[in-house]
């Protein structure tokens, strides 16, 4: 997914209508997939989104212990991280299993392990992605603004250059003499005192 669209992808929640993106989840365990769901943007997170239905499809081939896998295009709202730490969570130890949540979106690929409520997100959620975002566009301002320093200071130094070399030869004349009689000034007074 480009990067632009990724942010309307972030609030699952209050999506615009005329904007078509879609989430796939795929649920595997052991590797192998049971289950998986597309759908376009919106619902409820932690009641409908693709992460929901996705479960919803995979719940009756999970069988016995073992990693069962959550692999989201997109980054993991607020409710649905919620409802990994607690729904899932408990349906994973009532299996024996461990709970997986891998992310792929844009150059991004994350995987954690749910560990219950306080669970570590990092970029996988929304909130980490929009901290990693700001921190990027700031560096990227930074850069710029550097860059745009850079540029000024030259071009302050070439018009300078310019300005002396377009100088008429009277006053380029008179600065000689103004700095000539400067010195002749210093070394009489320097005689007078020595």
């Amino acid at each position: 997914m480009q990067a632009s669209l990724m942010r309307s992808n972030l609030n699952r929640n209050n999506i615009d209508a005329g904007i078509i993106q879609r989430i796939k989840v795929v649920v595997s365990q052991n590797g192998v997939e049971k289950g998986q769901h597309e759908q376009n943007l919106g619902g409820k997170g932690g009641e409908s989104h693709s992460e929901q239905k996705a479960w919803a499809a995979a719940q009756k081939e999970i069988s016995g212990n073992g990693a069962i896998k959550f692999s989201v295009d997109g980054p993991i709202c607020a409710g649905c991280t919620e409802w990994f730490e607690t729904t899932m969570y408990k349906i994973a130890q009532g299996e024996g299993a461990r709970l997986f949540v891998e992310v792929r979106y844009d150059a991004f690929h994350g995987e954690i392990e749910v560990i219950g409520p306080g669970t570590t997100w990092g970029l996988v959620s929304e909130a980490g992605y929009y901290a990693e975002e700001q921190r990027k566009a700031k560096e990227v301002r930074e850069k710029e603004m550097a860059l745009k320093r850079e540029k000024e200071k030259e071009e302050l130094k070439q018009r300078e250059l310019k300005k002396k070399a377009t100088q008429p030869q009277s006053t380029k004349k008179a600065e000689l003499e103004a700095q000539r009689n400067e010195r002749l000034k210093k070394r009489s007074e320097d005689d007078f005192w020595s």
